[in-house]
């Protein structure tokens, strides 16, 4: 596999990092793998070299988040304690969150890539790990609808004007009170 240290990994990263201006420009649909070609100043085949379509761009877009969500969840289950394990997963959470800020505010106003991410079999386990952490086994119906009101909630940071002037660190910890609120911890 490539790092983004070789050759290949850089130019990768350069197809990913122009696909995402783009996407955010012009929306998934509104972008070619031609628009992606022109911004880097390669022709389409070298494009086609990295990634044989714009799904599988955005599959790879959708996939580093979810990734770092999965080493989140690992870290979060080595922990003994409940709540400590609550705490790292919503540190986690919010940090993956303004992490890929940029990224999650043209994703999640696709619905395109709301698809692709929630057929994406990394989506699901994520997904289910994150239930079985914040919830786990018989929860509540209020501590459902919190858990879907955090998660919602934590998908807008990006899309929302409201935040767009606040940078990540002033972002952070009032995030990370008010997910710890959410899920009354």
């Amino acid at each position: 596999m490539a790092t983004p240290s070789s050759p290949r990994g850089a130019a990768r990263q350069r197809v990913l990092d122009a696909s995402l201006e783009l996407f955010v420009e012009h929306g998934v649909s509104g972008t070619s793998l031609q628009m992606i070609a022109d911004r880097i100043g390669v022709t389409k085949a070298a494009i086609y070299f990295q990634f044989r379509t714009k799904e599988e761009i955005l599959a790879a877009l959708l996939e580093e988040p979810l990734r770092d969500l999965l080493g989140v969840l690992e870290q979060a289950e080595n922990e003994r304690d409940r709540a400590r394990r609550a705490d790292v997963v919503v540190e986690g959470l919010v940090d993956t969150v303004l992490a890929h800020r940029r990224g999650t505010s043209v994703l999640m106003r696709d619905p395109g890539s709301v698809l692709a991410l929630k057929q994406s079999e990394t989506y699901q386990r994520v997904a289910e790990r994150l239930r079985e952490l914040l919830l786990g086994a018989g929860a509540t119906q209020e501590a459902r609808v919190r858990f879907v009101v955090l998660m919602g909630g934590l998908t807008q940071v990006g899309v929302s004007p409201v935040l767009r002037e606040l940078d990540d660190d002033t972002l952070r910890p009032i995030l990370r009170q008010v997910a710890s609120q959410i899920l009354e911890r």
